[in-house]
């Protein structure tokens, strides 16, 4: 899909003042501030903790979207407003589609999510991941210390 959105980084919280819907307000140290806006017209601050990543934003369908920030993946309905959120082991990378699912690589993990979002499984490797692409339906991850290759269906480390 398309971006359908816009991703503005902001210098403070009082800026997002506007915004429909907050999301990592918790985060104890903050360190980065993001405007989102949807192609509906949806306002989303996003509050992170400056790790250095970029929020990552993916358009899953016309009013659901899943938003990346520090370990946290949101998942929203901009139809509806409400957001739910998945705490994940590690730092968030990317966000691709594969076939009817969702896939995230983190630092240290690799997930998969139904469109429903409801997790399909999680790869947890040992050492920070360094590089990945997506071939042929496999996920292959390059970290520090060697290579592995995912199967995008069933999670399994074939490689």
């Amino acid at each position: 899909m398309s971006s359908n959105w816009k991703l503005d980084e902001v210098d403070s919280v009082s800026l997002l003042s506007h915004c429909d819907v907050m999301l990592g307000e918790t985060v104890e140290a903050r360190g980065c501030y993001y405007s989102l806006e949807l192609h509906d017209g949806m306002q989303i601050g996003l509050v992170g903790a400056g790790h250095g990543l970029v929020p990552q934003v993916l358009g899953v369908s016309v009013n659901k979207y899943v938003v990346g920030i520090d370990d946290n993946v949101y998942f929203i309905d901009s139809e509806t407003g409400e957001a739910s959120t998945q705490i994940l082991n590690s730092l968030v990378y990317e966000f691709f589609i594969f076939e009817r699912s969702i896939i995230v690589v983190c630092e240290l993990d690799s997930y998969s999510f139904s469109f429903n979002f409801d997790r399909n499984w999680v790869v947890s490797l040992d050492d920070v991941v360094i590089d990945f692409s997506l071939r042929a339906g496999k996920l292959l991850i390059e970290t520090e210390s060697g290579s592995y290759v995912v199967d995008l269906v069933s999670g399994y480390i074939i490689g």
